[in-house]
């Protein structure tokens, strides 16, 4: 089955529906230039879903059969973007991202949402830094770089506390 509509303000639809009335796929689109793309289970909850908005916005997201977002990919006009991923009770588990000036980060972490893993670079793009963390989310080691070529090491035991450090003199 199949429905198409619009309004007098450009918007407009297109659904299709399986024997039983469920919406299985929907596209639509508003007359301020957003639109979407979602698709559905047989009971109803939205599994995929591609939008745009008007300023140039995009984003897509896959869903579990509970509708908790997975997987999740977005992006600006500007150019920043940054992907994603959740276990099936909404813990975020992986996200990586860039901003306007190609500054990156990637951080990982565990099923209760503590860090444990940070990739990144600074502000303005000069340096990089790695952190890894413990269980409890403390972090124990950090890596790092200055624009100037200066590098750290940085070791701290379960409690926070600096066990070592070491600088390129």
């Amino acid at each position: 089955l199949v429905s198409l509509g619009a309004t007098v303000d450009g918007e407009g639809a297109v659904r299709t529906f399986d024997g039983d009335g469920g919406e299985l796929v929907s596209l639509g689109t508003t007359a301020h230039g957003e639109g979407a793309v979602s698709t559905f289970n047989g009971t109803g909850v939205r599994l995929v879903a591609i939008e745009t908005t008007g300023a140039g916005e995009g984003r897509i997201r896959v869903n579990n059969g509970d509708g908790n977002v997975l997987v999740g990919l977005g992006a600006t006009d500007e150019g920043e973007g940054l992907v994603i991923t959740f276990d099936g009770e909404n813990v975020l588990l992986v996200a990586l991202g860039s901003t306007l000036g190609g500054n990156g980060s990637v951080s990982v972490n565990n099923s209760a949402g503590d860090p444990m893993a940070f990739i990144g670079t600074t502000v303005d793009g000069g340096a990089g830094a790695v952190q890894i963390f413990g269980s409890g989310g403390g972090e124990l080691v950090s890596l790092g770089a200055t624009v100037d070529g200066d590098g750290a090491v940085l070791v701290n035991d379960k409690h926070g506390q600096i066990k070592r450090m070491e600088a390129k003199p």
